[in-house]
């Protein structure tokens, strides 16, 4: 009980760590990452058809000093260890939702697959968090990185924030999302049209993460029931998301 919070997280999620920068051909998105780091090695222009954020780019740097496509792969996936870790171990109760949902649910995903959401989930919580206490310049410089990596990471910050952000931040972030919707607008009308043509797999499909989201707003209204009008947002949030996924694959994606 006597350990700092940062200490006793860092130290237990050592294997976990260890076991995903050396890891091999493993991972759903490895090999898709992999072959986009080596056509932006060898080959010049826009990437707009693998469908990356230009946040993506910024790893052109180490493919320049000489690194493999697969080493800069490993590399971003240790890079998604160390924000993850970073961006729950600053309060006692993120330590908590990082062991307990996070780690369990998330972090072998979003550091062996999904990347770049990994990448943009830990900013977009570092941007929430400064945006809560009132470190505006941070808040903006996180969001405008998760944005970069990964378009999703508005809804991410929306959900996470929505609760005490005030009218001016609200205005100032719409612009940022705004401006980062022009710019990476070929990448969004290839998601909308990646979307259109994918189905969930069956009827049933999303109704694991429902259920725990209903069971969750339960417990959470009994224990903090002044919460109730943003905890019926989220369960809204997560039954529209649920009919969705009736029609398209999409809405599994933003369950």
């Amino acid at each position: 009980m006597k350990v700092k919070v940062r200490d006793l997280l860092l130290l237990c999620s050592v294997p976990a760590v260890v076991l995903v920068v050396i890891r091999g051909d493993v991972g759903t998105d490895t090999a898709s990452y992999i072959q986009i780091l080596d056509s932006m090695q060898n080959v010049s222009g826009n990437l707009s058809g693998y469908g990356v954020e230009f946040g993506f780019y910024i790893f052109k740097v180490f493919l320049y000093l000489g690194l493999s496509p697969r080493t800069v792969a490993l590399f971003i996936s240790g890079l998604v260890c160390v924000l993850a870790l970073f961006s729950f171990s600053r309060r006692r109760d993120d330590a908590i939702v990082f062991t307990f949902l996070v780690f369990p649910v998330f972090f072998y995903d979003m550091s062996m697959n999904g990347l770049r959401y990994g990448m943009a989930f830990c900013f977009a919580k570092l941007a929430a968090d400064y945006l809560d206490e009132k470190k505006l310049p941070l808040a903006v410089l996180f969001f405008v990185l998760a944005f970069s990596f990964h378009v999703s990471s508005l809804l991410v910050f929306v959900l996470l924030a929505i609760r005490k952000i005030s009218r001016n931040a609200l205005v100032a972030f719409g612009a940022l999302a705004l401006i980062g919707a022009a710019v990476s607008s070929d990448q969004i009308l290839l998601k909308m049209a990646a979307y259109e043509s994918l189905e969930s797999p069956d009827g049933l499909s999303g109704l694991a993460p429902l259920m725990i989201s209903i069971l969750i707003f339960m417990a959470s209204l009994f224990f903090s029931p002044k919460s109730y009008i943003y905890l019926t947002f989220l369960l809204v949030s997560e039954l529209s998301s649920f009919v969705l996924a009736k029609y398209s694959y999409a809405g599994l994606r933003l369950q």
